[in-house]
């Protein structure tokens, strides 16, 4: 018998799609800033980017040094009671990871043109409490009570062309738009999300009712029975060998960039798009009733007092797992920027950011406030307080510097996790190179990129 991880737990230990960081979209004039926004174009001339890496991971409930506790031989262990006893009805796990692999920009008179290519996983999943007490202690908590406990799941990898166009409209106003042709290397997600659990206080009866599936392609999920579960979720286990598969799909950036004076407004729509599944695509799907008779299933698992292979059987006798082979569609996480930007002089200003972010039908908000000051020439400091999920301890740091042609950006939303990474539950940060060539100015931005000058 083979099982790599439970189906039942699955959303505990794999999260789906995750937030952008803010203070990357306060450093004007890079390549990483105009990732927020196609409006904001690079302020040099030609633009190279380099290989370039934003990770961010996110538990909701608790921190570590909430669940961490010595005990008396002086071993360091996870209590998971009272993790438990931390987690809110509605729980998250959220990762993303994007690696960008090559990238190039240019103006030419007006117009800014850009093309890039980039990897990307991002993955959410969302549980109820119940679901992690009933992993943790069984359904016998739960007598004469119906808990739900379908969790949400969803994770996708893929590759991604883009191309970018921007027109400097006047000297204070700005379009931008790209267009991304993406490539679906591997995706789970859930559907419908109904599984409701009775526990019968007269006969110990434990019954199963709901309507849950998950659809699947890139080969990420094995289902064989319930004897031979397989599941792949780790950014290196995905299969990158295909250079290009046949899970396609299209998304669409666009943005603008007003200045009024000192002012700068500006707003951005991020990832309008979706990946269309269709190599290896797989639909399982558990709709019904099903009744267990004296069962207390999860509690056997963390013990050796009933073998494990018996409680399989069980599964396997009474749920009945449809599998199809099926073509889908994934609808992309949205995001949103606005910001306003201050210009307090040539070096130094302050801005404030309203983002926003739509997955699979929740709107997740979050704001900062932000400076920014060139301390050297070349070497800008950045500094945002972030206010995120309902947390308010966010400190944000970034830099950007630049010797010669050599640009290097790096930013993070949680500086305390680089300090005290116990007491937060999120990790974010970004570094990335760019080679620049030509300083655009006011005048530069009217000249076409044949001219003398254009390595000013």
């Amino acid at each position: 018998m083979r099982i790599s991880i439970l189906l039942v737990l699955s959303s505990l230990s794999f999260p789906l799609f995750a937030q952008l960081d803010l203070g990357t979209h306060f450093i004007r004039g890079t390549w990483q800033a105009y990732q927020s926004n196609p409006a904001l174009l690079p302020q040099n001339r030609i633009t190279i980017a380099l290989p370039s890496l934003y990770g961010y991971g996110e538990v909701s409930g608790f921190t570590l040094n909430e669940v961490l506790e010595e005990n008396s031989q002086g071993q360091t262990l996870l209590n998971v009671d009272k993790a438990i006893s931390l987690l809110e009805p509605e729980n998250y796990i959220r990762d993303r990871v994007d690696l960008g692999t090559l990238g190039v920009g240019f103006h030419a008179g007006d117009w800014y043109l850009s093309l890039g290519h980039s990897i990307r996983q991002n993955a959410y999943s969302k549980y109820p409490k119940e679901l992690a007490q009933l992993a943790w202690k069984g359904n016998a908590q739960f007598i004469g009570q119906e808990i739900q406990i379908a969790p949400r799941i969803g994770i996708q990898a893929y590759q991604e062309v883009s191309l970018g166009l921007g027109f400097q409209a006047s000297d204070n106003f700005t379009l931008g738009a790209r267009i991304k042709l993406l490539n679906g290397v591997g995706n789970i997600s859930s559907r419908n999300h109904d599984l409701r659990l009775f526990t019968s206080d007269d006969i110990y009866q434990l019954t199963v009712n709901g309507d849950y599936g998950l659809n699947t392609a890139g080969t990420q999920l094995r289902y064989n029975g319930f004897s031979d579960i397989d599941v792949d979720l780790d950014l290196a286990t995905f299969n990158w060998s295909n250079t290009w598969t046949n899970n396609t799909g299209f998304a669409l950036d666009l943005g603008a960039s007003l200045r009024l004076g000192k002012l700068e407004l500006a707003a951005s729509i991020l990832d309008l798009g979706q990946i269309n599944w269709k190599e290896d695509a797989t639909s399982l799907a558990i709709k019904g009733e099903y009744t267990f008779e004296g069962l207390d299933i999860f509690p056997n698992v963390w013990t050796d007092s009933v073998s494990f292979d018996n409680i399989v059987d069980t599964l396997e006798a009474r749920f009945k797992v449809t599998q199809t082979d099926q073509s889908y569609a994934t609808i992309l996480p949205t995001y949103s920027f606005f910001s306003a930007n201050l210009h307090i002089s040539d070096k130094t200003a302050v801005g404030i950011l309203a983002y926003g972010e739509r997955i699979s039908g929740e709107w997740l908000p979050a704001m900062a406030l932000s400076a920014q000051t060139e301390l050297l020439k070349g070497f800008n400091l950045g500094a945002a307080y972030v206010i995120r999920n309902k947390r308010f301890d966010n400190l944000a740091v970034n830099a950007s510097l630049r010797i010669g042609p050599l640009q290097v950006v790096a930013a993070t939303d949680n500086l305390l996790t680089l300090l005290q990474g116990s007491k937060s539950n999120t990790v974010n940060g970004r570094v990335g190179i760019n080679l620049v060539f030509g300083q655009m100015d006011k005048e530069a931005q009217k000249k076409m990129p044949n001219e003398e000058d254009f390595f000013k």
